[in-house]
């Protein structure tokens, strides 16, 4: 047994025992003067000499022998540490494992959270020599004058170390020896003295000629780490009272300097700060926009010339190509497919499919690559000479795609960027036409999800690469694509082993945690290739991974990434011959001084993407960029606008020649060169600000689109997005930034389906400053004076359908350019207007207007799934402007209201009304708060049912021939918190111009709606609450064919209504569903409440 623990340990010794380069620092260096106009922001390598003292150990020839002892006993001090290590925390964890793993200090990571036995055998190869000291110090000059254990205690702790049957009594010992020191202090100075010792690397000491080497500060934290272990682990295991030891070594608990454990801990955070400002040691050079890391020059000239260079060669590389190959050049195959507004980008950021489901194959199918003579397909050489010419543009690609956007990701991250499969992080941006990578690789789980924007020259050379040369790639390969390196490829998505001292903290840190995200690709590529033949393995990987070694087969290696990047620049003179770190480090360092400060002047969110685009961990950031991100991550990523404008900032900083752009397809109106910018998402933000206290944007998406609205270049919008989503809000917001940015030159036009609505509409709109004006303005005798002094004018479909207003809107720009320009035309609800059949003369007057002559034409959908607005589109004749121009955004990408809870209940027909009077009088009384709506489907049944509560003032009713003010006010007595009114009963239109956020419960009553019109209904619960469809039993089912499509008839309540949904918008219905299929009657204990309620109501 003895022998088979022994023999674990050295395998474990072997295995992590890992030497690393010596740091020799003299006490007593010399300081280097820097040149005038250089600001030193350096820090030491070394130990911080005011917290370590190192000054007060001075070393004899007689303490040179002592600490010369470890080396003969090298040995058998590793064995012992593992055992101790091992044997004490096994009998810690028995008692007191809900201590163990938590962090020393607050705000900094513990190198190591979760102990398995690997990474105990390491700590103890670590804590080896300092066991020794441990027992030996008090032979040295520097610790003779204090006292410690006695000395037949040390003999018996000395004594032949690799036996592990009297590790339980050296345990015992020190668990009093540490005991004592933290409850009386005990031994204090002379262990305080021993932790002190971890700055120097004795073991390594081998000449008394030369000071003893220090070891670096990471290594040092590192030694603090294993002390740290082997005091927790022996008090743990040794004492009797485990909530009183807690109280000493508990992180959060609040000791003083004095104590020794609170002294410990100040030591051990200031050594872990040290080294992390260690590892962003720089000289900046403010006068040349420059910074040193390790003495290597990197600014904006030098980015910029490695991007030139890398451009023209990856050109050069391209056009060789062409020695035996026809194809579409890089300009070519992007103006007139990546960039042409008239295809069709529709993109979902957290898809998980292909772009060539975005973009298809057919759309480059004039541009594929082909042999010029098909001799030279059969020659080996010539196909040897074209794998070596796509090995070396992939690698050239590769760096570029790296260095473009400033933001430099890990290798890692890097090297698994997908085009496809559900791990895909590669993008469109549908507005700007060019990659987005969206990063989902973090080490550090907790931290957001990156979107690093790529510029218009490297995203034509990816679509390129991509569309164009992969394709060829894998023909070219033919079979020898089975022959690719799966267990290389799955090796590069397993967390890395945790790295040696020449890496910085931040990543030594990091690379320990569990990387579950790559585990989780790791799997789910397993699972899809497990049965798979090699054959299919490789065209998989090859159709969804960009960077891949074609002669190796294998993802682009680590080290020939860093072999290319060593080559650039070009220029011999001007390289500097950067490493990755050192490249992301100079970058990180130009951010923070020459272009954060400026982001922190104008919003604080941008300054801190910075930071966050370079995903550093909690530590890095406050120690680099002045901010702690653990109060600033959630689970959103980093804004979508804020990470383009920082990509472009960068990109612009370091741009050398012209982008290719698509200058024909700009609209004047989104830049507007001569007058200034129009604006900004820092503009919008302000404006949400005025309208809202500490406004933020609810989602991903609403931002997005807005700044679409405001700075986009597409000429039609349509979004479709799900009750409280904030849909005013996103062209508000726009409209409130050019009433300050163009002030009198705009006026907008909002068109709604209905005349209530209509109202609600001008109300809001009013209410944050903007002037409104009715449409029917436009018919008025003092209509152009009283327009110079309107912002937006609001009118219903109707009313923009006849002809009058048809004709005074097409001949805008000859009469009322001098007045005001047409700006945004928003038709809100749009939905209604391709789906109501009453609308259908409105729509072809609507369609006919001159689109062009307006600032933008902006759609508001309420749940419109894409495959709906395609089908109407063809049917409606609007694929010019609806298919091919307009930019999508689809913020549907679960289940909505999937916190309501639904029923469909099954009443005969003669009980109807009893039914529905039921539910009433149970909510009313069985209810202290929140607010009721009941739909009915037609008003002679809704007025029938209403009779009965007419003289109760708790519940109110609305229907389509009340006068629309009328129905406002009963409305918005409704939304009052301090109405009594807490029911109210109408149809369908109750779900326009409603919004009460206390509604908790609503009640379908024989309501058949299609699928748009049932999430109108459940949308007006803003939360959580109870949905209940009371159905007539045995009634047939009603269906209108407004749309020729199956999916948009009348909801079949006898399936599940989460499932529909789910199906309806073709997302992943949830894991757990609540019952929603229909019941005769109701369950037994809604049943059972109802009936009580019922019996103490009377009217």
């Amino acid at each position: 047994m003895k022998r088979g623990l022994k023999a674990e340990s050295w395998e474990c010794r072997k295995k992590f025992w890992k030497y690393s380069p010596l740091n020799y620092k003299y006490l007593h260096s010399s300081i280097l003067e820097l040149p005038v106009g250089m600001l030193d922001a350096s820090v030491d390598n070394s130990l911080p000499p005011q917290s370590i003292k190192v000054r007060d150990f001075n070393f004899s020839e007689e303490d040179y022998e002592v600490l010369r002892e470890f080396r003969e006993m090298k040995t058998a001090y590793v064995v012992f540490g593992q055992n101790y290590l091992n044997f004490a925390y096994l009998k810690a964890e028995h008692s007191a494992s809900n201590y163990l793993n938590i962090d020393m200090k607050d705000g900094i990571t513990s190198m190591v959270k979760k102990f398995a036995p690997s990474t105990i055998n390491q700590y103890g190869v670590t804590l080896a020599p300092y066991l020794f000291l441990l027992f030996n110090a008090w032979r040295l000059s520097c610790f003779a004058e204090h006292a410690f254990l006695p000395h037949r205690v040390i003999e018996m702790l000395t004594h032949d170390p690799e036996r592990q049957d009297t590790i339980v009594y050296k345990m015992k010992a020190l668990g009093r020896c540490f005991d004592n020191c933290l409850r009386e202090n005990i031994y204090r100075e002379y262990l305080a003295r021993w932790v002190r010792m971890c700055a120097f690397n004795f073991p390594a000491w081998d000449r008394t000629d030369v000071p003893c080497p220090e070891n670096t500060v990471t290594k040092a934290r590192r030694i603090m780490d294993t002390i740290r272990c082997l005091i927790v682990f022996t008090c743990f295991a040794t004492t009797e009272n485990v909530s009183e030891t807690a109280y000493w070594l508990a992180s959060r608990n609040y000791l003083s300097v004095i104590n020794y454990w609170g002294w410990f801990r100040r030591l051990y955070h200031t050594v872990a700060k040290e080294g992390i400002e260690a590892t962003v040691r720089v000289t900046v050079n403010p006068d040349e926009r420059a910074v040193r890391v390790e003495g290597k020059l990197i600014s904006f000239e030098y980015v910029a010339q490695m991007k030139s260079d890398l451009n023209r060669d990856l050109e050069a590389h391209v056009e060789e190509l062409r020695r035996w190959l026809e194809f579409g050049s890089v300009s070519d195959v992007y103006m007139t497919v990546m960039a042409n507004r008239s295809i069709c980008v529709v993109e979902n950021l957290s898809g998980q499919d292909s772009v060539f489901n975005v973009i298809g194959a057919e759309a480059v199918s004039g541009y594929t690559m082909r042999f010029r003579e098909q001799e030279s397909a059969q020659n080996e050489q010539v196909r040897a000479s074209i794998l070596k010419l796509v090995n070396t543009i992939t690698k050239l690609l590769m760096l570029a795609v790296w260095i473009n956007p400033g933001l430099a990701l890990r290798f890692p991250e890097l090297s698994i960027i997908s085009f496809g499969g559900s791990h895909r992080n590669l993008y469109f941006d549908s507005d700007d036409r060019v990659f987005i990578i969206r990063s989902r690789y973090n080490k550090n789980t907790k931290y957001d999800t990156r979107l690093l924007f790529l510029d218009a020259r490297v995203s034509a050379q990816l679509f390129w690469f991509i569309y164009i040369l992969r394709p060829f790639t894998i023909v070219l390969l033919g079979d020898d694509i089975s022959k690719i390196n799966i267990s290389a490829i799955m090796g590069a998505l397993t967390p890395q082993e945790p790295l040696t001292d020449t890496h910085d903290t931040e990543e030594e840190v990091e690379d320990i945690n569990f990387n579950a995200e790559l585990y989780y690709h790791q799997m789910e590529l397993r699972n899809r290739l497990n049965n798979a033949s090699p054959q299919t393995i490789g065209n998989a990987i090859f159709k969804s991974m960009v960077f891949l070694d074609v002669r190796k087969l294998v993802l682009v290696h680590r080290s020939t990434f860093s072999n290319m990047l060593l080559k650039y620049p070009t220029a011999t003179a001007m390289r500097e011959s950067h490493r990755i770190r050192s490249m992301r480090h100079g970058l990180s360092a130009l951010w923070k001084h020459f272009i954060a400060g400026q982001l922190y002047d104008q919003t604080l969110e941008l300054g801190q993407a910075v930071a966050r685009g370079f995903g550093h961990s909690v530590s890095v950031d406050a120690a680099v960029y002045g901010f702690d991100n653990s109060r600033t991550v959630g689970p959103r990523e980093v804004p979508f606008v804020s990470a383009k404008k920082l990509c472009q900032i960068f990109q612009k900083l370091t741009q050398k020649g012209p982008l290719i752009t698509d200058k024909a397809c700009t609209t004047s109106a989104a830049s507007e060169p001569d007058e200034g910018t129009i604006g900004d998402y820092t503009n919008l933000c302000e404006a949400g600000s005025g309208i809202i206290s500490g406004f933020k944007f609810r989602s991903v998406e609403q931002e997005r689109f807005t700044n679409m609205i405001l700075t986009g270049d597409r000429n039609v919008l349509a979004l479709q997005a799900p009750t409280a989503f904030g849909k005013t809000m996103t062209f508000v917001l726009p409209m409130l930034v050019l009433k300050r940015t163009r002030p009198g030159k705009y006026v907008h036009f909002v068109a709604v389906p209905y005349v209530s609505l209509k109202i609600a509409t001008m109300q809001r709109l009013e209410e944050v400053g903007l002037a409104v004006a009715d449409l029917k303005l436009l018919g008025s005798a003092e209509w152009k004076s009283k327009l110079k002094n309107t912002d937006v004018l609001v009118g219903t479909f109707d009313m923009f359908g006849t002809h009058a207003t048809f004709s005074f809107i097409n001949g805008w720009q000859e009469e009322l350019m001098c007045v005001r320009q047409k700006g945004y035309f928003i038709l809100d609800e749009a939905h209604a207007l391709w789906l109501e059949q009453d609308f259908r003369e409105e729509l072809k007057e609507i369609h006919s207007l001159r689109w062009r002559e307006f600032l933008k034409i902006v759609f508001i959908s309420a749940t419109l799934p894409a495959w709906l607005m395609d089908e109407l589109c063809k049917q409606l004749n609007l694929s010019r402007y609806m298919v091919r121009n307009a930019g999508w955004t689809n913020a549907v990408h679960q289940v909505p209201n999937q916190k309501v809870l639904k029923e469909v209940t099954l009443v005969p027909q003669k009980e109807f009304g009893g039914a529905i009077e039921q539910r009433v009088n149970s909510y009313l009384l069985g209810t202290a708060t929140g607010k009721a709506i009941f739909f009915f489907s037609n008003k002679a049944r809704m007025r029938h049912c209403y009779a009965r509560w007419k003289k109760v003032v708790a519940v109110a009713a609305v229907d389509s021939e009340m006068p629309d003010r009328v129905k406002l006010s009963v409305f918005r007595e409704f939304e009052s918190a301090a109405s009594p009114v807490r029911v109210i009963i109408g149809t369908k239109l109750i779900s326009n111009g409603l919004d009460c956020n206390a509604v908790d419960y609503v009640c379908l009553a024989d309501c058949d709606v299609d699928m748009i019109d049932f999430l109108q209904m459940v949308g007006r619960i803003r939360g959580s609450g109870y949905l209940e469809v009371v159905r007539i039993a045995g009634k047939k089912k009603e269906f209108r064919d407004a749309v020729a499509h199956e999916d948009l008839r009348n909801v079949n309540w006898s399936k599940c209504i989460t499932e529909t949904v789910a199906s309806f918008y073709s997302v992943p219905a949830p894991d757990q569903i609540t019952s929603c299929v229909a019941t005769r009657g109701r369950s037994k204990v809604v049943r059972g409440r109802l009936a009580r309620c019922a019996e103490l109501y009377t009217v």
